[in-house]
Parts: C-alpha cells; structure tokens; sequence
C-alpha cells in the first residue's frame, strides 16, 4: 500500500502528496468485488483485535475492484504459501514419500527447538487463530494451504 506522509494518519484517511512504489497484482477476468469488501473487514477486524488490546496479528492488505471483472490486489511481500513451502521442502529431502509437515517447515526455517521456532510457532497460532474467527464469523471461503501464506 502506498505510506501516508504521517504516521498518525490511517489507511482510510491518507491524502498522498508523493508517489511511493506499491507492489500489486492486476487481475482480470476475476470479479473481486467480494474480495474488496472482505479486505475492508479485515481491516476494521484487525482494528478492533488492537483497540481491545488483543495480540492477535493480522496482515490486511488491499482490494480494490476496478470494474465488475478485475482489479488490483496489494501483494504481501517477503510471504510465500504453506503448500508451496511445504512441497518445496519435501522436494529438497528426496523421495520420502509426500509432502513436508507444518512442524518441519519451521524447524527447517528457524531450527529445531530454538526460540525463534517456538516464538514463530506462537505467533503463527495467534495470527491463524485471528482468521479463523473472521472466517467464521464472516463466512469466508476457499482458505486452504494455497491461500494462507507465512511470513518471515
């Protein structure tokens, strides 16, 4: 998303007097107008997890719906999905038979039983935990090990 010029400034009132380069996917063919709008929940969720003093990271992003078949989707850098970590590192321990467990993509990124394993696994559990209620609670679809990316 594009910085606000101040930092007491939200997402929702920015006014932009320069440019900032922004990471995005431009879709076609895909209407995402229930996308942009579970993105604005997302945010207001996350909103009201932080007034209430929740540690309960979420990572909102940006929909925007140009036209009633496309429009711009803000990427979430440096993440990458847990099927694709995971067959990755199924890949690179030879035929075993399957793919990588959860538990061994964090041993493999952050090492067996360090603390930034066990702090990236509490982490990871509070984040999942914050989504499954608003998967719930708005009824969102089509989570599944493609669509839920981690973040380093």
């Amino acid at each position: 998303m594009v910085e606000p010029n101040t930092d007491s400034e939200t997402r929702d009132t920015k006014s932009y007097t320069r440019w900032d380069c922004v990471n995005l996917i431009i879709k076609s063919w895909d209407d995402l107008r229930q996308d942009h709008f579970a993105a604005q929940l997302l945010t207001e969720f996350d909103k009201i997890l932080k007034l209430e003093g929740l540690s309960l990271p979420l990572k909102p992003y940006a929909v925007l719906a140009t036209c009633s078949d496309g429009g711009l989707l803000e990427t979430v850098n440096d993440a990458r999905s847990i099927d694709s970590l995971k067959k990755r590192l199924a890949a690179s321990m030879g035929p075993r038979g399957g793919p990588a467990t959860l538990v061994e993509v964090f041993t493999s990124m952050f090492g067996r039983g360090s603390d930034r394993c066990r702090d990236a696994q509490r982490l990871f559990i509070r984040s999942m935990s914050a989504y499954s209620v608003f998967c719930y609670c708005f009824q969102v679809k089509d989570r599944h090990n493609g669509n839920i990316l981690l973040c380093r």
